[in-house]
């Protein structure tokens, strides 16, 4: 398609005004009225189709117009931080703020008070 017919709509403008046609729902009670025959085809397909992919494919159809498909397990990833209250994870980020400022401030000493953090957890000097 030339670039030149490509014209962004004006402000304000829709690029479908009139909305979704009205046809879309008559259309969609129809296809409805088609499910017995559907299923009872899917169904025929299922015992006696000429092809392994055919029954297959109208097995794979029928169960999961029945018990709906199948669930995706998804996997996640935990980190220790996930553990911690949000007092908890206030008190880290307090620390973590004041060892960055100690970070920017003069170099030399190591030495400081030590921060307090959550229990068990890592704690900054100051």
């Amino acid at each position: 398609m030339p670039r030149e017919n490509l014209k962004p709509f004006k402000k304000g403008q829709s690029g479908n005004p009139g909305g979704r046609p009205k046809d879309v729902n008559n259309v969609r009670d129809l296809a409805r009225t088609f499910t017995r025959d559907a299923i009872n085809t899917l169904a025929q397909i299922c015992k006696k189709g000429k092809t392994e992919p055919a029954r297959v494919s109208a097995s794979t159809a029928l169960l999961e117009r029945g018990w709906g498909k199948p669930l995706q397990q998804v996997e996640v990833k935990r980190t220790p931080f996930d553990e911690l209250s949000p007092s908890e994870l206030s008190a880290l980020a307090a620390a973590l703020e004041a060892l960055a400022g100690e970070e920017s401030g003069p170099a030399g000493g190591g030495e400081g008070t030590a921060v307090p953090g959550p229990p068990g957890g890592v704690r900054a000097l100051q």
